[in-house]
């Protein structure tokens, strides 16, 4: 009688088990077709149809066809309302986010708008420079921080100019006593 029963809860148990690999692999084979669909999207440069996949590359993919419309403010929002990226995402998002502000600054120079273009340049420059710092082997980073430094240079940063000295008589001089009896 002992053994029927545990014989039963070994059945019992065995068929958990398979319940909850069955289920694990029904899951397992839906993240791969999701993830199999957002690679194909990917590959036709459908980034809307990409958006739909769940996660931070969802979210990534997203922003990017924000960024691919055209719309400015609402691409830079986007992208700054992307949730926390693994560091190849992230590394991207910033090189999209100074490529969105390099060509915005190139677009009010060729307007006229250098009051506009001017912080946009700088925007794009500074973070440019925060993907090299990452992946220094980045080139389309160093080209477009090549780009942007040649429509807008760095201050030159110098030695401080030499300190001039106001002018003076010479009468001054000797009318100064050079030592000074004590009293």
């Amino acid at each position: 009688m002992a053994r029927q029963t545990l014989t039963k809860g070994l059945r019992g148990g065995l068929l958990v088990l398979a319940c909850v690999a069955f289920l694990s692999s029904v899951w397992q084979g839906w993240r791969w077709l999701q993830a199999e669909q957002f690679n194909q999207a990917l590959a036709q440069q459908d980034y809307l149809t990409a958006a739909r996949y769940p996660g931070a590359a969802g979210a990534f993919a997203q922003a990017y066809a924000v960024q691919q419309q055209g719309a400015f403010r609402a691409s830079v929002e986007a992208s700054a309302a992307l949730p926390e990226l693994p560091p190849p995402l992230a590394l991207r998002r910033d090189y999209n986010l100074a490529t969105l502000y390099l060509e915005r600054g190139l677009q009010e120079l060729q307007q006229g708008q250098q009051d506009l273009a001017w912080p946009l340049l700088e925007l794009a420059k500074s973070t440019l420079r925060a993907v090299l710092r990452r992946d220094s082997r980045h080139w389309q980073a160093k080209f477009n921080l090549e780009r942007a430094l040649a429509l807008l240079p760095d201050p030159i940063e110098g030695p401080p100019p030499p300190r001039v000295q106001p002018n003076f008589s010479r009468r001054s001089l000797v009318k100064t006593p050079g030592r000074r009896e004590l009293p």
